[in-house]
């Protein structure tokens, strides 16, 4: 409970920071005029506005709803799963989900983050993060390659191998999670107008929760009904 008020505090003072930089605080300036300007507005203008911008960011909605589906399908359960089933006895049993892999994964996610640089952002188009999204799928028979019940596990006696290669996988899914993630929320509400980025943003964030929320209900479908020998 202390750690959560210290984060809470940490949240809320970086929040104050963030205002006084100057073109965040053009931003949101910006916003509340054009909120006085506008005034009030109906919901059917309102969903129009939203379909109108959806359609031309269909492409980084797309990405992130993918990104962020695979990840929660994949991440944390069939690691988990997949490792308790011979290793859950050992001396180790109590460290295989946290840190065991709940922290290779969050350190690939935090990297991933960092590497989003101005280079990356030119780097790398929002077809190459769509695409992207697409194939991360190929993780599941990566990963199942490690699971000892799985059809195609490939590492016979050597269970903590599997494991290992089962981290190293992870780390490489946090880091693609968490550049194309953080690019494609970048570049898509730049593909509007000033006027319209809000509800670009607004869409990118639904579409984020949409994967989070469907790639949680995917992986534990998973797990509670054993797919995959897990």
């Amino acid at each position: 409970m202390s750690l959560l008020l210290v984060v809470c505090v940490g949240a809320m003072i970086t929040y104050y920071r963030l205002e006084k930089i100057p073109c965040v605080r053009y931003l949101l300036d910006r916003a509340a005029a054009d909120h006085v300007k506008h005034g009030s507005v109906d919901l059917p203008t309102l969903w129009a506005k939203f379909f109108r911008v959806g359609k031309v960011i269909i492409t980084p909605m797309i990405a992130q709803f993918m990104l962020f589906f695979c990840t929660l399908t994949l991440f944390p359960g069939v690691g988990i799963s997949s490792a308790y089933q011979n290793l859950g006895g050992t001396v180790g049993g109590p460290w295989l989900a946290s840190p065991g892999i709940i922290a290779p994964f969050n350190f690939g996610d935090l990297i991933g983050r960092l590497a989003s640089t101005k280079s990356a952002y030119n780097y790398f188009s929002l077809n190459f993060c769509f695409v992207t999204s697409i194939l991360r799928w190929a993780w599941l028979p990566l990963l199942l390659l490690g699971s000892s019940h799985s059809s195609i596990y490939v590492f016979g006696d050597s269970y903590w191998s599997a494991y290992a290669y089962q981290i190293v996988l992870y780390v490489i899914l946090g880091i693609t999670g968490g550049l194309f993630s953080t690019i494609t929320m970048g570049l898509g509400p730049r593909l509007v107008p000033q006027e319209d980025r809000e509800a670009a943003a607004a869409l990118m964030v639904m579409f984020l929760f949409l994967g989070l929320s469907s790639g949680s209900t995917l992986g534990w479908g998973m797990g509670n009904n054993h797919w995959f020998g897990l």
